[in-house]
Order: C-alpha cells, then sequence, then structure tokens
C-alpha cells in the first residue's frame, strides 16, 4: 500500500519475517507482491529456492523461514491500493485452490483499505483546511494590528510581513502571532 507520504508500506502483517520480506520488496523495488500489484493478476511461487523471476529478493531472503508465496492485488473502483500476500514455510504449500481464495478476499479487503485510505486522507485535508482557516484569521487580525499602529493599507502589511517572514526564515502565521501576542502583552 502507498502511505501518505507516497513511499510503500505493509499495512498490516502478522510476523516480523513477513515484514523483512516486504521491506525487502520495496527497496529492491522487485517481487512477488509488487508484481501482482503491477500486472494485477495473483502471483503464486511455489518454492522460493527454485524461483527465478526475481533473483536478487529471493536471494536475499533465503535466510528467512519462507519457501512459498501467494499474492493477489487489491483494486477498488479502478483504484490500485497494493497487494495482499500469504508467506508460507513450507514449498507447495499453495494451490488452484488458495488462489481462487485469495482473489475472493482480495475485492472486500481492497473496498475495506480504499474506504480507510479516503477517510484518512479526507481528516488529513479537514485537518489542513482548520489549520488554514486558523492561520488566515491570524494573519488578518495581524494585519489589523498593522494597519492601525502603522497606518498602512492592506497590502502595505502583508508586504511588511513577507518581509519579515523572509527575513526572520519563519513562516508567515509565526509572524502574525508575534505580531497579535505583541498586542495583547502590551
Amino acid at each position: 500500500m502507498i502511505n501518505a507520504r507516497g513511499r510503500r508500506e505493509s499495512a498490516g502483517a502478522t510476523d516480523s519475517v513477513v515484514l523483512q520480506a516486504d521491506k525487502l520488496q520495496y527497496m529492491l523495488g522487485i517481487g512477488p507482491c509488487l508484481s501482482a500489484w503491477a500486472e494485477q493478476r495473483p502471483i503464486l511461487i511455489q518454492d522460493i529456492t527454485r524461483e527465478t523471476r526475481w533473483p536478487e529478493w529471493t536471494a536475499r531472503i533465503t535466510g528467512l523461514p519462507l519457501r512459498s508465496v501467494l499474492s493477489a492485488p487489491l483494486t477498488t473502483e479502478g483504484r490500485r491500493i497494493g497487494a495482499i500476500k500469504v508467506y508460507s514455510s513450507a514449498p507447495n504449500a499453495f494451490d488452484d485452490h488458495s488462489v481462487f481464495l485469495i482473489e475472493r478476499l482480495a475485492t472486500p479487503a481492497a473496498v475495506m483499505l480504499g474506504n480507510a485510505r479516503d477517510r484518512e486522507a479526507t481528516e488529513r485535508m479537514s485537518s489542513q483546511l482548520v489549520e488554514a482557516l486558523s492561520n488566515r484569521d491570524l494573519i488578518s487580525r495581524a494585519q489589523g494590528v498593522l494597519m492601525e499602529r502603522m497606518k498602512l493599507t492592506a497590502r502595505e502589511t502583508l508586504t511588511v510581513m513577507l518581509s519579515a517572514s523572509k527575513g526572520g526564515d519563519k513562516p508567515l502565521h509565526e509572524i502574525a502571532r508575534e505580531i497579535v501576542n505583541g498586542m495583547t502583552n502590551q
């Protein structure tokens, strides 16, 4: 799954070994889960020791207790969300029925993860909007203070505040907060 920072990550894992195998895929940019995601089809590895599609990845996980992998894409409403995967310490652990089952599980899992991701994005956007509105109000109040004290126009006060922001290497809302706090502390 792609996180809020745009990086691939596992949304969940049942074991630290699974996380290690996944992290190696993300680091190398290759592996069965990434291929299932990219190709939008299930990927089955019956025995990692005999797998040839991702030699660098398989070479690095040979020390882990993993022998079989089954991965299927998570897609909802045309959006590629990620991949679901199952690892086994036994070779030949998965068959055609396993592929059928993981594909059936992938659909509701994709809907659930897509909804969770959308909800998180909405909450993040809402939080950012609240902060932006708060900062806008703070900047407007600071402009009012400067207009009254310095007899400047709104545009001139914004120029003064932007100069202070650049010169002090501070965000504009921090300059505005200092101006407003300076007024209340007098």
